[in-house]
C-alpha cells in the first residue's frame, strides 16, 4: 500500500494531467509562457499550483480547527452568514462574526505564499464567495462578496483543484492569470476555498 505522501503525489500527477487537458485558455497561447528569461509550459504551471493551492486549502482548514477547538468561535460562527451591509462611497462591503478574527490572523498565515513574485493573490472565500480578508490588501475586495463570472464557477465544487485561466494586460505585456482554488472544509461540511493566483507573461 502506498504512503500517504506518495498516494498525494500519485493523485497529484493524475489530477494535474487532467487539467492540463481540460482546462480552456481564452484566447491565449496554450503552451508556453515566461519566467524572467525562461520559457516554461503550461503543465509546469498547473502542477505547481495545484500544489499551492491543495497546501493553502489544508492550511486554513488546521487554522479553521484550532479556531473551534481553542473557543476563540465556534464552527455556527464560521458558518455565520448574516452579513452585515455597509456602503461606502457607492461601494457595498460586509462583516459578519468570523470577519474580525480572519482580518487578524491570516495576513501573517497567508504571507509564507507572496514569497514567490508570481503570486498575484492568496485569500479565503466562504461558500458563497464572500472575502473577509483581501491579500494583498486591496479595498476593493476586501470585505466584499465576489459575484463575477469566475467565483461561480468555483462555488459548489468539491473538486480537489478548480482551475481558471484568464488574461490580463500590465504595463503593455501580456499576461495570463492562473486562478486555482481549493476546497475547505469543517467536520466534512463544505466551509468555502482557499484561492490563489499566479501570474505569467505570454511566451511567443
Amino acid at each position: 500500500m502506498l504512503e500517504n505522501g506518495k498516494l498525494f503525489l500519485l493523485r497529484l500527477l493524475v489530477l494535474t494531467s487532467l487539467l492540463a487537458m481540460a482546462v480552456p485558455v481564452w484566447g491565449l497561447s496554450p503552451a508556453t509562457y515566461k519566467d524572467g528569461d525562461k520559457i516554461i509550459n503550461r503543465d509546469q504551471i498547473v502542477q505547481a499550483g495545484t500544489v499551492l493551492a491543495y497546501a493553502g486549502a489544508k492550511k486554513l482548514e488546521d487554522f479553521l480547527q484550532r479556531t473551534v477547538e481553542s473557543g476563540t468561535l465556534t464552527e455556527e460562527d464560521l458558518f455565520d452568514e448574516q452579513y452585515q451591509e455597509k456602503v461606502v462611497d457607492d461601494a457595498t462591503f460586509y462583516s459578519n462574526r468570523f470577519n474580525d478574527h480572519f482580518d487578524q490572523n491570516l495576513p501573517e498565515l497567508f504571507q509564507p505564499f507572496f514569497d514567490s513574485d508570481k503570486v498575484l493573490f492568496a485569500f479565503a472565500m466562504d461558500r458563497n464567495g464572500y472575502v473577509p480578508t483581501h491579500l494583498p490588501d486591496l479595498v476593493e475586495l476586501s470585505d466584499r462578496i465576489l459575484e463575477d463570472e469566475i467565483t461561480k464557477s468555483i462555488l459548489g465544487d468539491r473538486r480537489v483543484v478548480h482551475l481558471e485561466i484568464y488574461p490580463k494586460q500590465q504595463a503593455g505585456k501580456k499576461q495570463a492569470v492562473f486562478d486555482f482554488s481549493s476546497p475547505v472544509s469543517i467536520d466534512g461540511q463544505l466551509w468555502g476555498y482557499f484561492r490563489t493566483g499566479l501570474v505569467f507573461e505570454l511566451g511567443r
